[in-house]
């Protein structure tokens, strides 16, 4: 038998699984057979939340409507709930029914009205409810049901305190519907100090737990005041077995669940009819005024499967070989009518079976213990191996550090590859129990340097290669033994010792070179880094190339300036090539550098406005065809939309043999345009799909161009947007630079 005190602690793990959503009912009940109860109901927005596709609120009412419905009629009842009127109102707090005799059809209709809309006012809900009990003198019992923490700057467990100090008479149970932990410590003080019971709740069957242990007390008082009327409890192996009940001329009286529902009814006899498994189970009993009769539904007991992990499929067969009942391991408990069964799986290929006797009103736990569990371990993960059983048939395969595998009871042999090498390891599975095989032999290299993706060997004291890898990136399983990290860096080989033990980590750093990162106001600049004899080692391009170079002392070349250069293992070396020089500037810079943000060749949208853009005249800057410059724009600049954010504009550029430029339809055009470089920006603008003539332009925010032969005069503007400089010194200027 399923046994209340037995089994307390399984419940309250039970209920610590649930937690509270956004519900809150309280049951504060006073009435002269000292059964009154007050149900305060969470209704707050976050009561819309769902559990199994149905909202919070929704299995609330279920829950409610179940258990005022089997609530005896002589009973004082109120009901109380919270932010279901107003969004943001802390003051949201509605007594929908006074305590007094109970009107069930009125009370089912003010929970089925509720919905949930604002905040979560619990101190407040509590003291208010309270503070109506003042004037009574029978004992009252209140049930609190909340999904969450008081969101109205409130303390409801000092609230509740300080009003059971002030001499109220109540008790005040608490149940927490789908809550977090932070939520269950707040929801539990509330209980404490109203010297009542916390229960978590995650479900609708939770919840109607719940709320059935705390309202069974107050509807036994109820029942016992009835005039010749008792109260029949249904007791049986299990919970939530639905039942009817029948009079003496077999006509249905009433419904119930078997270890929760206490059912009022008249002094007389009774018979208790279920449905399990396809049977019949039936029971009688005889209700005795102001007595509670308890009845056991037998004919069914309870099975518990254990085994090694949990969620291993399971069924349950009869004797004559039907499949009574399915279920997972360690996680089902199983209804099975009285009789002789076995427990059956399969794994690895074989067949376990298990053999059970399920008595009346019994329960009973068996263990599956023909498999057990392999775990595989290894310096390295994702080493693939198999499980060969004795008859040399592959059984299962895993991954090293990852796979546990499920397997029967017996000898196997676990093979594979690892660091080059072949294995086959013997194991013993037993059941019930876990295996762990450690492969042993070998251990892991990790080889870090100045730089990625250098090559290197490893090779054992007679020279011949075992593995090989690449810098920071390969980690490579390596037998136990003594080996020589090779690494050739131009021309020269360096060579590192390293130890592998079995089951060994091995990290080294290579010392024997480094790398060189050479910055130049040019890209692409080429240089050559020279040893003492004046050999060329290496070379590469300015700010793209990092060189690698072996450890020593070096020159490096680049443009006609010579640098020295020493090398230590590990370090990277930065060189600067700043030798470009820049054009003096003009006397006149306000008139050959300033460009105007709101100068463009092509229109964006109908609101811009066409201004000239900035004709530099190059002949006045020294500047002719065949000379390389770089052209940079520099300065910031902002939306002309009251927007702070800065932006910067797209520009454009042209070479041209004039400086005319002309006018036509919305857009410029530079007639005496001449090609230098790619052409960036050709075809349409992006609004009104004006095509330009503008055809040879490029992109000139900071680029490196060779001036074109008959140029003369360089263009430069914006292209599109609402921009204009940020500052009155105008900082939006052309930087025009010369090797």
């Amino acid at each position: 038998m399923f046994h209340w005190k037995r089994n307390s602690a399984y419940l309250l793990a039970l209920f610590t699984l649930w937690g509270l959503c956004c519900a809150s009912i309280s049951f504060a009940t006073e009435s002269n057979n000292g059964a009154s109860m007050i149900i305060i109901l969470d209704a707050s927005g976050s009561m819309w939340g769902q559990i199994d596709g149905k909202s919070k609120m929704v299995i609330a009412k279920d829950a409610l409507s179940g258990i005022v419905k089997n609530l005896p009629e002589n009973m004082d009842v109120g009901f109380v709930a919270y932010g279901h009127r107003k969004k943001g109102d802390c003051n949201d707090v509605e007594q929908l029914i006074p305590l007094g005799e109970m009107n069930k059809s009125l009370l089912l209709e003010k929970i089925n009205g509720l919905k949930p809309k604002g905040m979560t006012p619990i101190s407040l809900s509590i003291k208010s409810t309270l503070s109506t009990l003042k004037d009574k003198e029978n004992h009252a019992t209140v049930i609190l049901v909340s999904d969450g923490l008081e969101t109205c700057n409130a303390d409801p467990c000092e609230t509740t305190r300080l009003l059971k100090e002030s001499g109220i008479d109540f008790i005040l149970h608490v149940i927490g519907f789908d809550v977090s932990e932070k939520e269950n410590k707040q929801l539990h003080c509330i209980a404490d100090a109203g010297n009542g019971k916390y229960f978590p709740a995650k479900n609708a069957n939770q919840l109607r737990l719940a709320m059935g242990v705390i309202t069974k007390p107050v509807v036994e008082k109820a029942v016992v005041a009835m005039d010749r009327t008792g109260t029949l409890f249904v007791d049986a192996a299990r919970d939530f077995i639905k039942y009817t009940v029948y009079d003496k001329d077999d006509k249905s009286v009433a419904e119930g669940d078997t270890r929760i529902s206490s059912i009022p009814l008249p002094a007389g006899k009774y018979t208790v009819k279920a449905v399990l498994a396809g049977k019949t189970l039936s029971t009688s009993g005889v209700v005795k005024d102001k007595e509670t009769t308890t009845v056991f539904l037998g004919g069914t007991g309870t099975l518990f499967v254990r085994a090694v992990k949990d969620f291993i499929k399971y069924e349950v067969v009869d004797k004559a070989g039907n499949v009574a009942a399915k279920g997972d391991t360690r996680i089902s408990i199983l209804d099975l009518l009285e009789g002789e069964y076995t427990v059956r799986t399969k794994v690895s290929g074989k067949i376990c079976t298990s053999s059970v006797v399920i008595e009346s009103g019994k329960h009973t736990d068996t263990n599956l213990d023909c498999f057990g569990s392999l775990f595989v371990e290894a310096p390295k993960d994702f080493i693939r191996y198999h499980v060969i059983d004795e008859q040399g048939n592959k059984v299962a395969e895993g991954d090293t550090r990852i796979s546990t595998l499920i397997l029967a009871s017996g000898n196997y042999t676990v093979t594979g590859k690892f660091a080059g090498m072949e294995f086959e390891e013997p194991v013993v599975i037993t059941g019930m129990k876990h295996t762990t095989l450690k492969l042993e032999g070998a251990g892991t290299l990790f080889v870090r340097a100045a730089a990625d993706f250098v090559k290197y060997q490893v090779v054992d004291k007679k020279g011949k290669q075992i593995t090989a890898g690449d810098t920071n990136i390969s980690t490579l399983d390596v037998p136990q033994g003594d080996y020589d990290v090779i690494v050739t860096v131009a021309g020269k080989t360096c060579k590192t010792p390293v130890s592998i033990k079995s089951g060994s980590r091995n990290n080294i750093n290579l010392k024997c070179f480094s790398t060189l990162w050479v910055e130049a106001n040019k890209d692409f600049l080429k240089f050559i880094v020279k040893d003492k004899a004046g050999n060329d080692i290496v070379g590469g391009d300015s700010r793209i190339t990092k060189a690698i170079i072996p450890v020593g002392e070096y020159t490096v070349h680049c443009d006609g300036i010579e640098k020295t250069l020493k090398i230590e293992g590990g370090n990277r070396k930065t060189l600067n090539f700043k030798h470009l020089k820049q054009l003096p500037k003009p006397d006149d810079i306000s008139q050959n550098h300033i460009l105007d943000a709101k100068s463009k060749f092509l229109l964006s949208s109908s609101n811009d406005k066409v201004s000239e853009p900035l004709i530099i005249d190059l002949e006045k800057m020294k500047l002719f065809p065949g000379d390389t410059i770089l052209i940079k724009i520099l300065g910031k600049y902002q939306f002309d939309l009251n927007r702070p954010s800065e932006f910067m504009n797209d520009t454009i550029a042209v070479f041209s043999a004039s400086n005319v430029i002309l006018k036509q339809a919305k857009r410029h055009r530079v007639p005496g345009a001449i090609d230098c470089c790619i052409d960036i920006i050709t075809g349409v603008t992006w609004f009104e799909k004006l095509v330009t003539d503008i055809a040879e332009d490029f992109d000139a925010r900071d680029v490196q161009v060779v001036i074109p032969e008959n140029a003369k005069f360089l263009f430069i503007g914006g292209t599109d947007g609402y921009v204009t400089d940020n500052k009155a010194d105008s900082s939006y200027r052309v930087e025009i630079i010369k090797k």
